[in-house]
């Protein structure tokens, strides 16, 4: 037989070990996320007993991450906690549910907190998590320089309510009442949506597949909300005028 032919059967007969692909995270990023992770436990724990003030995101992050202040809490930290983030055992469904609004509202403070520190363009996961309840609501940013945030995975209810001037994308299916009483954002869903999203939103834009999408998102808003409206399709944002706009 010839050499190059029995090493090349050798070969296939010896299973084929995949490669591991470690993902190397600097010392930086790794103290960080390791504060975080100590002070979502903390959060969680004491918030259990507590009422939280949901419009005082950097006191509640103050409190639960004093050293918050120490770590250079850019997108990729954010990114790297959540993927690290194991959400607490739930005694029943009321515990879940509080368990879910109590992580996402810390996650929020995060990214909130960040982005009035310098920095922007934030991309999260939560596919791996429990759909989200809440997230984004309250995020506010300059005009001139929106908050950016993309999100893959399916977001649940009440997500990105009453935000300013920020820049959402969603790469997956969004519940009710998303994006609602916001001014000046844009947001684009790569999903489906659910019923009543944009309602008494204002100067608000509004990015979808689906012209039976956009009409419904108009029917719920108010005739004077100036919102705008793209339909996407083929890679393009087209312009798009709901049924429900007679002007």
């Amino acid at each position: 037989m010839h050499p190059n032919l029995k090493e090349a059967l050798r070969d296939l007969e010896t299973p084929k070990q995949e490669k591991e692909i470690k993902v190397t995270i600097d010392k930086e990023t790794e103290k960080a996320v390791e504060i975080l992770l100590g002070g979502y436990n903390k959060f969680v724990a004491v918030s259990s007993a507590t009422w939280i003030n949901t419009f005082d995101l950097e006191g509640t992050l103050l409190e639960y991450m004093p050293r918050i202040r120490k770590i250079n809490l850019k997108p990729s930290v954010i990114e790297e906690f959540m993927n690290r983030l194991q959400m607490p055992d739930s005694r029943g469904a009321g515990d879940r549910k509080r368990n879910i609004n109590r992580t996402y509202f810390l996650i929020s403070s995060l990214i909130q907190f960040s982005y009035d520190t310098g920095h922007n363009g934030f991309q999260i996961t939560v596919s791996h998590l429990e759909k989200p309840y809440e997230l984004g609501h309250n995020f506010i940013s300059n005009p001139d320089n929106p908050l950016r945030i993309e999100v893959f995975g399916d977001i649940g209810n009440l997500c990105f309510r009453n935000t300013k001037c920020v820049d959402v994308i969603i790469r997956g299916d969004v519940g009710r009442l998303f994006g609602e009483d916001s001014y000046g954002s844009s947001f684009t869903v790569h999903g489906t949506m659910g019923e009543q999203c944009g309602i008494s939103s204002t100067c608000c834009t509004f990015k979808h597949a689906s012209k039976k999408t956009l009409d419904a998102i108009e029917e719920e808003v108010d005739k004077y909300s100036r919102n705008r409206y793209y339909l996407l399709k083929d890679g393009r944002e087209i312009p798009y005028k709901p049924k429900g706009i007679k002007k």
